[in-house]
């Protein structure tokens, strides 16, 4: 079937119209759920000796407030809020197994300006803290470090119980994910046009 220049061009305009309206439907979609709140909370651990085979071996002590710590362990906990609502005073606690592990409380690294008296640590007993939050906005995260006396036998346990509440636990090969996790929660409108577009996976 041979059809003229004009109808070629009606028939360019229906598809790009089609096209523009299927797009159109997408971007209205997603920012629909966008728009539906969402709590989650995303987490990760880190612990990282803080003395040598070398040292522990040549007698070195180490105290940390009165405390003894005879294998010291540097314990960072990073805090994500990957949802689209802020989440307010979430009890998150960090807790050891029950190997005798002691936790200790030091500091939240790099509060935002304003939250140093809205962000802090505090220590329940020897082997439980507490990460108060006044709140957390969507795509903030808070960072927190603590000393464990010494290697746990295992990792301490993230705990959070707060109603409707979504807990991820984040690897590190996951954060660029999660950076652009926290765009679409800072930014959501664009990045669900990104996203539609074919820009985010």
């Amino acid at each position: 079937m041979n059809l003229s220049p004009a109808e070629w061009i009606a028939i360019a305009g229906v598809a790009a119209t089609v096209v523009v309206g299927v797009v159109s439907w997408i971007v209205s979609a997603a920012q629909t759920r966008r728009t539906i709140d969402r709590k989650v909370l995303g987490y990760n651990m880190e612990a990282t000796p803080l003395m040598t085979t070398t040292l522990k071996s040549g007698g070195l002590r180490v105290e940390y407030e009165g405390e003894e710590l005879p294998d010291p362990m540097l314990l960072t906990v990073e805090i994500f809020n990957l949802g689209n609502v802020a989440i307010e005073n979430p009890p998150i606690s960090i807790a050891t197994s029950n190997d005798a592990t002691y936790i200790i409380p030091v500091q939240v690294e790099d509060a935002p300006p304003g939250y140093e008296d809205l962000w802090e640590i505090k220590r329940v007993d020897a082997d439980i803290c507490e990460i108060r939050l006044a709140h957390i906005n969507p795509g903030q995260t808070a960072k927190a470090t603590f000393l464990m006396d010494e290697t746990p036998a295992e990792m301490p346990h993230f705990r959070c119980p707060l109603p409707n509440l979504t807990i991820k636990k984040v690897e590190p090969a996951e954060f660029a994910k999660i950076s652009i996790g926290i765009a679409e929660a800072a930014f959501p409108m664009g990045a669900s046009m990104a996203r539609a577009l074919g820009i985010f996976r």
